[in-house]
């Protein structure tokens, strides 16, 4: 099953080195290359926005090369995140240099970062129509239509990509990461097998094929991966929280809760952190502390339904009915999909001795469930003495009551 965060690597940029075969230096221009246009078309972004910006402001070079220095500054701006004044420049020096198909390039980037996905899709769409050989711009774009929940069309991309040029590690990176971060575990793993081969240094691949191997149940191998991200990378701090989680699994809920500690000193933003060292603080029953550290990952992270459920349940571990019901509501209303947002608010409501509202919400759960979900519960409400009906799947009328007499009954 899909579901929804991503997060991509940078996209590429794209920088001129001037070069005889891209332009025709003009005396001025090249008695300058060791000054302005030097720094113009160096790596320091800071210098380069300078230099150009003389170069530009002088206004004694020919259009093609005014709009280089249009493109390197705009890239250089881009590159600091000033993304208004990097479209600004990429944009005049399109006007100068209409058929260099690497200044849209540069643009597209520019758009993307300011999140203008549509503006930034249409620049790719011109480079690759311009030169459908370049295996960076099926990347980006490949990112733009990840970042648009096009997940298709980003795995075509991707593939385009890798025909092109079947070494790009970044690429099955990040074909990786959109399968696993869509919950796609198993088909992510094969990408990150061949993103470490192709760069066995790289922390992140291993951190995110221990993400895809944990959700695919391998928790062992799992740990293995963890391990080696933060081998590699030992201040890490995604690591960290990762193994955190799997040694919480594993029942290592002391050093897992180390882990998460680690983490947060390394990065004391990490919502994931403090989320994952809840649970493993609830896992010891220290509901008080648990709590606390979900405070915090919603602080950071208000939009995750799958903390406000594990907040939901140390409240009601604590009694704390209204706040259950109050954090289970809010998980539901952002994943209204979630059959188990649905359970654990009609398991409060029973504690609280709402039979109605109990079982509205049960019966949800098991219209989102399915078959395979009343089944087990007709099994369970078997067990317990109130149904002797089929257990066939079908939810009825002689399940319902069986189901109210259950909500009713406090050894049930």
């Amino acid at each position: 099953m899909w579901c929804k965060l991503l997060v991509l690597r940078q996209t590429i940029v794209k920088q001129f080195i001037l070069a005889a075969g891209l332009v025709v230096l003009s005396a001025g221009m090249a008695n300058a290359l060791t000054g302005n246009w030097a720094k113009c078309t160096g790596s320091d972004a800071a210098q380069a926005i300078d230099g150009c910006s003389v170069i530009i402001d002088a206004k004694l070079e020919s259009p093609t090369n005014l709009g280089i220095a249009y493109n390197n500054r705009g890239r250089a701006r881009a590159t600091l995140g000033k993304y208004d004044t990097a479209i600004t420049d990429l944009s005049e020096a399109i006007r100068l240099n209409p058929k260099i198909p690497q200044i849209r390039y540069n643009r597209g980037k520019a758009y993307a970062g300011q999140g203008q996905t549509k503006l930034a899709l249409g620049d790719y769409d011109a480079v690759l129509k311009a030169n459908p050989k370049d295996s960076d711009a099926y990347l980006n774009r490949g990112n733009i239509h990840a970042s648009l929940g096009d997940v298709e069309k980003a795995i075509d991309d991707y593939i385009s990509a890798l025909r092109l040029r079947p070494d790009f590690a970044s690429v099955y990176y990040n074909k990786g990461k959109l399968k696993l971060d869509y919950g796609n575990y198993l088909l992510a793993i094969p990408d990150f097998d061949a993103a470490i081969q192709l760069n066995p240094s790289d922390y992140e691949a291993f951190n995110a094929r221990g993400q895809a191997r944990f959700g695919s149940g391998l928790t062992s191998r799992a740990l293995e991966d963890f391990e080696k991200a933060i081998a590699l990378a030992p201040k890490f701090a995604d690591a960290y929280a990762n193994r955190c989680s799997a040694l919480t699994l594993r029942g290592d809920i002391d050093q897992a809760i180390a882990d998460c500690s680690t983490a947060l000193t390394h990065d004391p933003g990490l919502a994931s952190a403090f989320l994952n060292r809840g649970l493993a603080l609830a896992q010891k029953e220290d509901h008080v502390k648990a709590i606390e550290d979900f405070n915090a990952a919603i602080k950071l992270r208000p939009g995750q339904a799958q903390t406000f459920k594990a907040r939901a349940l140390s409240y009601k571990a604590e009694g704390n009915l209204a706040s259950a019901v109050q954090d289970s509501s809010e998980a539901i209303r952002l994943n209204p999909a979630d059959q188990d947002a649905y359970n654990l608010r009609g398991s409060v409501y029973a504690r609280k001795g709402d039979v109605d509202l109990a079982l509205a919400d049960f019966e949800k759960r098991y219209e989102l469930g399915g078959a395979t979900i009343v089944q087990n519960v007709q099994s369970y409400l078997w067990d317990k003495g109130h149904y002797k009906g089929a257990l066939d799947g079908v939810y009825g009328d002689e399940m319902r009551q069986a189901l109210r007499a259950c909500i009713s009954d406090p050894d049930c």
